[in-house]
């Protein structure tokens, strides 16, 4: 929620991975076009591993969602 400045609603950072069929965390995938507003592999790798500490990522999403089957 704080990386898509937002206090109500849904994470504008949650993006749709039809691959998995799953929603994924945009920030944890492409950090620096969330972060920054602009996408910049390189440094996308080195941040990564920031991001993920720093949102906890592997112990559970904060977001409000409630999952349901079309």
């Amino acid at each position: 929620m704080v990386a898509s400045r937002r206090r109500q609603g849904a994470c504008a950072a949650l993006e749709w991975d039809p691959d998995q069929a799953c929603y994924r965390c945009g920030v944890l995938r492409t950090p620096t076009r969330h972060l920054l507003g602009w996408p910049m592999p390189r440094l996308d790798r080195w941040l990564r591993p920031w991001v993920r500490r720093h949102i906890a990522a592997g112990l559970g999403c904060d977001a409000a969602l409630e999952a349901e089957l079309p």
